[in-house]
């Protein structure tokens, strides 16, 4: 009888056990995993931020360069934009200047007032997530 007792005890702890270390496990699965993609007190070209000191509107969308197509219009930002690449390779040329590339998990801290065209690199559609902060009403893309 008593060793009857100590493996029904000893099942009891086994599974307490287990169920414990599953709960366990379980709960780490359930925590969020931060994974940091930018700080920056400046834009992709060394610009410090800058935000609007009036009513403030964030507008985010989405978008989508078609594998294959040229290079967009020459356009600028007036107020801060951030872009998220989804997918693809994201190809920004500054006018004059320079050309960066940013792949797919890249944040973008856009240049303002300065004109550029954004492409995409190779034969893959590009994805972004385009969020502007700017004063409320106001467009933030200017078309050359």
């Amino acid at each position: 009888m008593r060793r009857m007792i100590e493996l029904v005890l000893s099942a009891i702890i086994v599974v307490v056990g287990v169920g414990s270390a599953t709960r366990a496990q379980e709960s780490k699965q359930l925590r969020p995993v931060i994974s940091p993609l930018v700080k920056s007190t400046k834009t992709a070209i060394g610009q410090p931020l800058a935000f609007p000191q009036s009513s403030v509107e964030i507008t985010a969308v989405l978008v989508t360069l078609p594998a294959g197509s040229p290079p967009g219009r020459v356009h600028k930002h007036p107020h801060q934009r951030i872009a998220y690449v989804l997918e693809g390779t994201l190809s920004v040329e500054q006018e004059g200047g320079e050309t960066r590339h940013y792949p797919a998990g890249s944040m973008l801290i856009e240049m303002r007032d300065q004109w550029h065209r954004a492409g995409g690199v190779g034969n893959t559609s590009v994805r972004l997530l385009v969020i502007d902060i700017g004063p409320e009403g106001e467009q933030n893309t200017v078309w050359k």
